[in-house]
């Protein structure tokens, strides 16, 4: 028997196999005719094999060909030719598609690269002028620590040309005393890809300057760093340190009371503060219950919250007021917030101070009751009596001198006047001198008259005095008024009587001296007489010479009774 190998068909399938190898679409209809006669042969030698036609045994020159293998090799080799075309046509559709599609990807991944290769150069570009233009230092250190590139900031901040900065090292510009206690640890052996730290960095002119670096590691040898001087930002967390504590120092040391709130709770208070209301700190300090209910007098309650409120919202920034609290043992007290409005880590924050006024409100309570007994003496008294303050502004005045004032002024007299205002030019000069001496302390008094428009004339006893307490301070001046108009007129009544009683003693004198030799005339003769009449006791002459003289002497007695009775008193 033959094998299939020396079969007549052997060629044919060779050649077709070879045309599906090489396949083109040219080859297609010649590799299906070939698989379909493969397939008809096969068929027809089963048919000579089973039915033994004579007709197809003439066709058949090899008798070893008409074996079932034989023909079933035929078969399947003529299926499997097909089958393959067909595969291969699949397949070949498939493979044009993906060339085209793949064509036109390579085609616009070309493109985009193109234009991506164009962003590239545009970004860097971009890239390269914005960290010459940050306001931070931006440079780039190899994993060395070598500088690579600076920007103008940079330069700086250091002192340093870009020159100068691209020869050195990162550790050139870091303080050595840092770097015995925090050494540089070379990038490539750092784990870390991004990180920040302080660093001490060392100015040119040897200044230290305290930086905040912000550093970001990439995998080709570079490593970007942002650095920040925050040399002044370090003084401000020292000077604020310090004031804190400060802050604290006086805070506990304080007389006065020392709170910080955040709305209604107690952040912070100093010992006196809970020492006022009886309590410990550490009682009022973030208690879950508000310090408004805690210390506060319920009738108070509203008008603190609304001022806190007031100044949480931002209406005002500052207040002061007085109210009544309650201590921990249920007694009240009087109290007096100060206390302004503050931001603290973003929550709105009030600071302020608070004092115990209860003693205050018992003194207050009783320099009113002594103002109203003053304000009651000053109304019913008949005395004009003005405040003045250190100003010569008017403070205060009683009844009587606003009539003097509207009275002699035609001026109503209210509290803010001054005292100038109310001067005669005349007398300006020495009331300024009389008021220099009252504010150092001296009294001073005197009359004045004032002419009225009926034209008499009234009197008023002024006196200026200082205000002092018991330090002999000078809070102003005080100035009486007292009409003594009638007592002035009783003055001068007096002074006329006396003028008068003085004329009459004047008068009186003349006559009496005008008429003393009157009568020592007849006294001398009598005297004369009477010596005589003792010598000679009968003498009648005598005697009718002492009568006469005595008639003489009692004429001029009458005479000057008469004379003085013509004087009135």
């Amino acid at each position: 028997m033959l094998s299939i190998n020396r079969a007549p068909g052997y060629k044919m399938l060779l050649i077709a196999l070879n045309y599906c190898i090489m396949y083109s679409p040219l080859k297609v209809k010649a590799v299906n005719v070939i698989g379909i006669l493969s397939i008809l042969t096969g068929v027809l030698l089963i048919l000579v094999w089973g039915f033994n036609l004579q007709l197809f045994q003439t066709i058949v020159q090899h008798g070893a060909l008409i074996t079932f293998s034989t023909a079933l090799g035929w078969i399947i080799l003529g299926s499997v030719l097909l089958i393959t075309q067909s595969q291969i046509k699949k397949y070949n559709t498939v493979l044009k598609t993906s060339n085209e599609l793949l064509e036109k990807n390579v085609e616009e991944s070309s493109s985009e690269k193109l234009a991506l290769l164009e962003k590239l150069k545009n970004c860097k570009g971009s890239y390269q002028s914005l960290i010459e233009q940050s306001f931070n230092a931006v440079y780039v250190l190899d994993f060395d620590g070598t500088f690579i590139e600076v920007n103008s900031s940079m330069c700086k901040m250091t002192g340093y040309t870009r020159e100068e900065l691209l020869k050195l090292n990162i550790t050139d510009l870091i303080d050595p005393e840092q770097l015995k206690t925090d050494p540089v640890i070379p990038f490539r052996n750092s784990n870390e890809q991004e990180f920040i730290k302080e660093r001490r960095f060392v100015h040119k002119s040897g200044a230290i300057l305290n930086v905040e670096i912000r550093i970001k590691k990439f995998a080709d040898n570079r490593v970007l760093v942002i650095a920040d001087d925050i040399t002044r930002r370090k003084q401000l967390e020292i000077e604020l340190h310090e004031a804190e504590l400060k802050f604290h120092t006086l805070a506990e040391q304080s007389a006065v009371g020392v709170y910080v709130l955040q709305k209604e709770k107690i952040v912070y208070i100093n010992p006196r503060f809970a020492n006022i209301f009886g309590y410990e700190p550490y009682e009022l300090i973030n208690n879950p219950t508000s310090f408004v209910d805690i210390i506060i007098d319920d009738e108070y309650q509203a008008i603190v919250r609304k001022n806190l409120y007031a100044r949480y919202s931002g209406e005002v920034d500052f207040v002061n007021y007085e109210v009544t609290g309650k201590k921990k043992d249920g007694t009240a007290n009087h109290i007096e917030f100060s206390g302004s409005r503050a931001v603290i880590d973003g929550e709105p924050t009030i600071i302020g101070t608070m004092i115990d006024i209860t003693e205050r409100w018992k003194t207050e309570g009783i320099l009113k009751q002594y103002e109203a007994d003053l304000q009651t003496i000053l109304n019913t008294a008949d005395i004009a009596y003005a405040l003045f303050d250190k100003n010569l502004e008017v403070t205060a005045f009683n009844e009587m001198a606003a009539k003097f004032s509207g009275s002699q002024y035609n001026h109503v007299l209210k509290i803010g006047d001054h005292l100038k205002s109310y001067l005669r030019d005349a007398n300006i000069s020495r009331f300024t001198n009389d008021i220099h001496e009252v504010l150092k302390g001296d009294n001073i008094n005197y009359e004045v008259n004032y002419l009225q428009p009926d034209g008499s004339v009234k009197w008023y006893y002024i006196r200026l005095y200082p205000i002092m307490n018991s330090s002999k301070k000078n809070f102003g001046i005080m100035i009486a008024i007292s009409n003594i108009t009638e007592r002035k007129k009783a003055e001068n009544n007096l002074h006329a009587a006396y003028e008068r009683i003085q004329r009459h003693i004047n008068s009186i004198k003349e006559m009496a001296w005008k008429q003393s030799h009157l009568i020592r005339s007849p006294l001398a003769n009598l005297k004369g007489l009477v010596a005589l009449l003792q010598d000679d006791p009968s003498d009648n002459e005598v005697l009718k010479n002492i009568l006469t003289e005595l008639e003489r002497l009692d004429k001029v007695i009458i005479d000057l009774a008469e004379d003085a009775s013509n004087h009135d008193l």
